[in-house]
């Protein structure tokens, strides 16, 4: 099983004045960003690179995301990658987060 640590969270923080995208876990990752939205897509640039290669993808399908982002170094026992990318749990804040996956 992977620790939540280990497994840590992707988070995107859009505000008026500090856009961020990162990750928690033990391969810690923080960007600041741009991004772009679609009906059903999230991309996500890295502020100092080109607006045609995305950081990341957050794709919405149903009620379900998914993220595709080559940032993602680990491999996941736990979760089938799929067309989409990875299943992730979509939260609003860091509160909502559960600390051990379910």
């Amino acid at each position: 099983m992977i620790d939540s640590k280990k497994q840590g969270n992707y988070y995107i923080n859009i505000s008026k004045d500090n856009n961020e995208f990162g990750f928690s876990g033990d391969i810690q990752f923080n960007y600041k960003i741009d991004y772009k939205s679609t009906d059903n897509k999230l991309y996500i640039f890295d502020n100092n690179q080109s607006t045609t290669d995305p950081l990341a993808v957050i794709y919405k399908e149903k009620d379900k995301y998914y993220i595709k982002s080559t940032l993602i170094k680990m491999e996941r026992t736990d979760l089938k990658y799929t067309k989409n990318g990875y299943p992730i749990r979509w939260a609003k804040s860091s509160d909502e987060v559960p600390d051990f996956p379910q």
